[in-house]
């Protein structure tokens, strides 16, 4: 939706935290393999809800869970929405609270889902806050209003 809507500079400033957060992440994973012993041995029940759970047990394993990634993508794309001008609009406002809510939602159903512990979304979360921040100290040094620093010439070297 920010693509298709916002402006180009909103895009962008939502895609550096992604990329470099995930990419962060599954450097961590590699170099601290780690993962969670939660989950029960097997799931009672015959409902949909109950194979759901066992669908998922199956194709997610408990491993490489620590900082989250579903929890650092929800909140980091939170923050963009309610960054982003462009649900500024009285009939997209909805949207923000919208993105909180269901970021909320995933971060506890991953918690629920026992995919993720307290720590997980916890360090999740400080990374998304921490790559935002970085990001706007990106964009803030490479915006054009800024250009009177960039119009300082370097000292030469003798």
């Amino acid at each position: 939706y920010i693509l298709r809507h916002a402006p180009r500079a909103d895009f962008w400033r939502l895609c550096l935290p992604l990329f470099a957060g995930m990419t962060l992440s599954l450097l961590f994973y590699v170099m601290v393999p780690n993962g969670l012993s939660l989950r029960p041995h097997s799931v009672p029940g015959n409902d949909i809800f109950a194979e759901a759970v066992r669908m998922l047990y199956r194709s997610d394993t408990p491993t490489n869970v620590c900082p989250s990634i579903h929890v650092f993508n929800s909140v980091t794309l939170m923050l963009a929405y309610y960054r982003s001008s462009c649900f500024d609009a009285p009939r997209r406002r909805w949207m923000r609270p919208a993105a909180a809510l269901l970021c909320l939602a995933i971060t506890c159903s991953t918690m629920l889902l026992k995919q993720h512990s307290v720590i997980d979304v916890v360090f999740g979360i400080l990374l998304a806050l921490a790559l935002d921040y970085a990001a706007a100290l990106v964009q803030y040094e490479t915006s054009p209003l800024n250009r009177h620093r960039s119009n300082q010439s370097l000292p030469e070297w003798r």
